[in-house]
């Protein structure tokens, strides 16, 4: 089970915090809520999140103040604001804010935004980010994966592949948020790329490449990592897996939408 990620959201607007928290949410974050920064402080020092998304009006020379303290808790801040000033990015840049959004926020925008910032931070060895599910084990502090306790070899992107997949389990990502998030948004015309890429992660995780159990396809819009082991019938090949039956299943089937 993965250890789940706590995000912080502090917007005096009741609606659009509501909003944040069920997207949040809906991604598997446990989320804490409030509607003001000075509220905000006995809930970081109960739950120790691990990003916090903070909405404040920008020519509010208090907020800034506030702001600067929650960044010097030397927890992650990204700043929701209603627009962006040159002078309250520059501000925003020297104090080393994690992002700087804009009103309206977009689900996709804001999840990708919290993705990338915990990428860029690890949290505590007491805590460490460890996924397992059945045989198959993700520790994103150590950049591993491991199958029957065996490492896995994982390029950086196909490690960020199944990053993604694993931290949305349950979601159906599109071609262009899959390539949005590993490869950028040049990148959004070339789904392609996603599919030689799902096709290398299946030949070195699944029991049987050309049977996923985990990375599954939603044929014409893109892939899902399953939230949930279901039974398997006595002839698939996973019913009857060992260490050797593994290496023996994989095909070298070319890349398709299967």
């Amino acid at each position: 089970m993965l250890d789940r990620i706590t995000v912080l959201a502090i917007d005096s607007n009741h609606a659009d915090l509501a909003e944040t928290a069920k997207w949040m949410e809906d991604a598997d974050y446990e989320t804490i809520v409030c509607e003001e920064i000075t509220s905000a402080f006995p809930l970081i020092y109960q739950h120790h999140p691990d990003v916090i998304v903070c909405s404040i009006e920008i020519a509010s020379q208090e907020a800034w103040r506030q702001l600067r303290s929650l960044g010097e808790l030397n927890i992650p801040v990204i700043l929701v604001a209603t627009q962006a000033r040159r002078s309250s990015l520059e501000t925003a840049f020297e104090m080393h804010l994690a992002g700087y959004l804009i009103k309206p926020l977009q689900r996709q925008e804001l999840l990708g935004r919290i993705d990338a910032t915990l990428n860029r931070t690890s949290r505590t060895a007491s805590s460490p980010l460890i996924f397992r599910h059945e045989n198959l084990t993700i520790d994103w502090k150590r950049l591993e994966v491991r199958i029957d306790r065996e490492m896995v070899h994982l390029s950086r992107t196909e490690f960020k592949l199944l990053s993604l997949l694993v931290r949305r389990r349950g979601w159906v990502l599109t071609f262009d948020e899959i390539l949005t998030h590993v490869w950028g948004d040049q990148f959004t015309a070339d789904k392609e790329y996603v599919k030689l890429y799902i096709w290398y992660l299946r030949r070195k995780l699944e029991v049987d490449s050309a049977h996923p159990r985990w990375i599954l396809t939603k044929r014409g819009i893109g892939y899902t990592f399953a939230d949930e082991y279901t039974a398997l019938p006595e002839d698939h090949p996973a019913s009857t897996r060992t260490a050797n039956s593994k290496k023996s299943s994989l095909k070298l089937n070319t890349p398709s939408e299967r």
